[in-house]
């Protein structure tokens, strides 16, 4: 089943379009990844996607119906997230879990859940506004979470958390939706988060260049490389000149060869080695390098 569903989404604001006619679904249990620049419409998406922004123009159906009609069912964390209350993390993941008519029965167990996933459990009774930004990031996860949601919205903030937090909350997240069809759809900026997903949409200006699986993405549009250390970096190009189809720059690390398979390459080398070469680092793509071949804009990789 379709949990999510977008049909040609338009968001027009005044003069500048924040999404230009997107097209894409999201499976039972399914993760997806929003990648791409600031300014590439992931945080409209997701706005979108969570009923807190109509589309222009297009549709989208989460659970078969409006977003807004299924609201209950949505968890949304946002970038930055509001931190004035005096509530107490104890007090504001109870609020929330009232707010979605969960049984009172239930919520004790479900708020030292997500106490614990999060690491604020040591922090359950402080005031909100007098926690650290870190850890009102990981109130707002749990408050998204607490209520058990079917579809889950993380707008480019787990690269803020912690390591071992973040390792227990994707855990978790990928239990949940082995578990219970949990989809999840986050927005990041983080290449390395991003290749968790099952797929990847990449996003430029409001458009969707690509949406597959991160290894497919990487597969068709990157190119490995290898950054050699040589005495004599010339020599080296002179030795794979020729011989190998690669793209080869000097940079103040090093000569950096890049290709579709280094493999080869880097053999060659350590058989026929030249110039005082002396080490080598091979760099397989990331989705960085994707999206640079894509639009054929370089982009800062991350």
């Amino acid at each position: 089943m379709k949990t999510v569903e977008i049909t040609d989404a338009v968001v027009q604001y005044r003069r500048a379009t924040a999404l230009a006619g997107i097209t894409a679904a999201v499976a039972d249990g399914e993760h997806i990844s929003l990648f791409g620049p600031a300014g590439s419409g992931k945080t409209t998406l997701l706005r979108v996607i969570a009923g807190r922004v109509l589309p222009t123009q297009g549709c989208v159906r989460v659970l078969q119906r409006s977003p807004r009609s299924v609201a209950s069912k949505i968890g949304f964390t946002a970038e930055r997230t509001s931190a004035s209350s005096l509530f107490s993390p104890n007090q504001a993941l109870a609020k929330s879990l009232s707010a979605h008519d969960i049984p009172g029965y239930q919520r004790a167990a479900r708020i030292a859940e997500a106490l614990e996933l999060l690491g604020l459990h040591d922090h359950r009774d402080r005031p909100v506004r007098e926690l650290g930004q870190v850890h009102r990031t990981c109130l707002g996860i749990a408050a998204s979470l607490v209520h058990r949601p079917a579809v889950l919205l993380l707008d480019n903030i787990t690269t803020s958390l912690p390591g071992p937090t973040a390792s227990r909350l994707w855990k978790y997240l990928d239990d949940r939706r082995a578990v219970d069809g949990l989809s999840v759809i986050h927005a990041t900026t983080a290449s390395d988060e991003a290749e968790r997903a099952d797929r990847v949409i990449l996003l430029e200006e409001g458009r969707a260049l690509a949406d597959d699986s991160p290894s497919a993405l990487q597969a068709e549009y990157g190119r490995e490389m290898v950054l050699i250390e040589a005495a004599d970096p010339d020599a080296v190009q002179r030795t794979l000149r020729g011989i190998f189809d690669v793209v080869m720059e000097e940079t103040p690390e090093g000569l950096r060869v890049s290709a579709a398979d280094t493999v080869p390459i880097v053999a060659y080398l350590f058989r026929h080695p030249a110039g005082g070469f002396r080490s080598v680092f091979i760099r397989r793509p990331t989705l960085w390098d994707v999206l640079n071949t894509i639009s054929n804009t370089p982009y800062p990789k991350s």
